[in-house]
């Protein structure tokens, strides 16, 4: 589950960067549980904050108690419904699982493309307007690419806890795993990094209110934008043909400034000495 992206997945590629580029610091543009992962290696490895310029979270999750999703319904039977993921295979990706290949196969289930359109948009929210109709097939090859059966039962666990927590593996096990019976919480009040989120009311998997108590809680939330469409679901960050214009002129700029603030730190004293002579 994304524990596991947090605690290896994450680090690696931040080292991996740091070593190429001998870059001391990065800016984070994260989307849906791209943002989860960063708030959970930032909470339990706060040395890595210190590689972190800024961070930019679209459609951020951490709590998630106020969904508006179907799926909210089915995590009341987490416990029961376990099994079934089982079938899937806890540590596989949905993308590489024989059976739910063999029962979902976009291009020929995309035949019937208003099928495949409300298959996603009734668990993310419902904006068919803004969907490239073209792309619906290839987009569904690929999606929900990288989001294990186990991150799945994870999301679930959290809803019915109403914290963002580790993954909860019984008792027994998380007195192994944790050395406590419940799994620890990943506190983001700890997490000292300049923050900008972008959030949009129609989307089903991030409630209005869990997006304020994570701007709450975050104690250097730089900016919260709306996106001004009140029509904007949570894969429109992806493929919505307006997204460029909502939301991701405002994210470059947004960059572009942080990218000039973190150059001002690191070349302060330069900056100076060249003031000073002039």
């Amino acid at each position: 589950s994304f524990d596991e992206m947090a605690r290896f997945d994450l680090p690696a590629m931040l080292d991996y960067v740091k070593n190429q580029t001998e870059v001391k610091k990065l800016h984070y543009l994260g989307h849906s549980m791209g943002t989860t992962v960063f708030f959970a290696l930032m909470s339990s490895k706060p040395e890595y904050q210190q590689r972190i310029a800024s961070m930019v979270a679209l459609a951020p999750v951490a709590t998630v108690t106020s969904i508006t999703s179907p799926i909210k319904y089915l995590a009341p039977l987490v416990n029961e419904l376990q099994f079934v993921l089982r079938l899937f295979g806890n540590d596989q990706e949905l993308m590489t699982n024989r059976l739910l290949i063999s029962l979902w196969d976009p291009y020929h289930v995309c035949m019937n493309q208003a099928f495949c359109e409300n298959l996603q948009f009734i668990i993310t929210g419902f904006d068919p307007s803004r969907a490239d109709q073209e792309m619906v097939p290839v987009i569904l090859s690929h999606n929900p690419a990288g989001a294990s059966t186990q991150t799945l039962f994870h999301f679930a666990q959290m809803f019915r806890a109403g914290r963002f927590q580790h993954f909860d593996w019984g008792q027994k096990e998380n007195l192994k795993q944790y050395g406590q019976v419940e799994p620890p919480e990943y506190d983001v009040k700890n997490i000292k990094v300049p923050i900008t989120m972008f959030w949009s009311l129609n989307d089903w998997l991030i409630g209005e209110e869990d997006i304020h108590r994570l701007e709450k809680d975050l104690p250097q939330v730089e900016a919260c934008y709306k996106v001004p469409n009140p029509m904007f679901s949570h894969l429109d960050f992806l493929w919505a043909t307006d997204a460029r214009y909502l939301v991701y002129e405002k994210v470059f700029d947004i960059l572009d400034e942080a990218v000039k603030i973190s150059v001002m730190g690191d070349n302060s004293e330069l900056r100076a000495s060249i003031v000073n002579d002039s």
